[in-house]
């Protein structure tokens, strides 16, 4: 009787292990979605349930109550700088993402505390708290966040599910930023001082201190690289003739190079737009 009964538990070990270890899909899987904007990270975590032919606002999601914005744990999102969320300023860091719908309005909230259960929410740790209105968009079946239109200063965050869109608008100041990084790490090399003077150039903003940084890296060493910057900058301030001879000493240092830049031909080509 007792080998019966120990051959019993020895298979029922055996069942439980491979019960524990099977690998089954949840009802709301979990998503993520990550995005630079500028030079700030954004990442939105959650979970992502179905509409599976239920009623969702005003049914699955009551009105007027605190939603934890997807199923199981509460949403987070994290900002690795300081942001605008719909024109409000939010701080670096990792918040909790909770929302009260309504029938034409929604409640958003940022919410201090992370890591949490989606029903822990205290309302004391609110860091922000803004009102959006709804918009309408496609059927989608599982809930989805995204982040849309995305340039070097703004995108939009997107919440998607069913047949509702809730649009944020996130604004960073990524040219401040550089900025300030560039006049922290400027050294004694050319190549700090040209590749901030080369992003201000490619964005038309603060041309002054990139002519500042530019001259600076021209001085540490000439290349085909800094020097055509330069003659960039100095074209942009209506200095064609400075312009014509700093990119002539520039296409010169080019010839010169074992393999030609990526650029050469259209720098060659402005040149001679500039001597018309």
């Amino acid at each position: 009787m007792w080998k019966s009964v120990i051959v019993f538990l020895l298979v029922m070990c055996f069942v439980s292990v491979g019960l524990a270890q099977l690998d089954l899909p949840r009802p709301s899987p979990k998503s993520s979605v990550m995005q630079y904007v500028g030079i700030t990270k954004v990442k939105i975590t959650y979970s992502s349930p179905g509409v599976k032919g239920r009623t969702i606002w005003d049914g699955l999601v009551p009105y007027d109550k605190v939603w934890r914005t997807g199923a199981n744990e509460a949403t987070e999102m994290h900002f690795s700088t300081d942001v605008k969320i719909n024109g409000h300023d939010l701080p670096a860091g990792e918040y909790s993402f909770f929302t009260i719908p309504g029938e034409s309005e929604w409640a958003v909230i940022f919410n201090g505390r992370t890591d949490i259960g989606g029903m822990d929410y205290q309302e004391e740790a609110d860091v922000l708290k803004l009102k959006v209105k709804p918009q309408s968009g496609e059927f989608r079946e599982r809930m989805t966040f995204l982040i849309e239109d995305n340039t070097n200063s703004s995108a939009d965050i997107v919440l998607h599910w069913e047949k509702l869109r809730l649009v944020l608008k996130m604004d960073v100041s990524t040219d401040e930023m550089i900025m300030k990084n560039a006049e922290k790490e400027i050294g004694e090399t050319w190549e700090t001082p040209y590749r901030s003077a080369n992003y201000f150039l490619s964005q038309s903003t603060y041309l002054d201190k990139a002519t500042e940084w530019i001259n600076l890296s021209v001085s540490l060493k000439e290349t085909y690289w800094n020097l055509k910057v330069k003659a960039q900058l100095q074209a942009k301030m209506n200095k064609k003739k400075e312009a014509v001879t700093t990119m002539t000493k520039a296409i010169a240092l080019g010839e010169k190079m074992e393999n030609a830049p990526f650029d050469f031909e259209a720098m060659k080509k402005m040149l001679e737009e500039w001597k018309k």
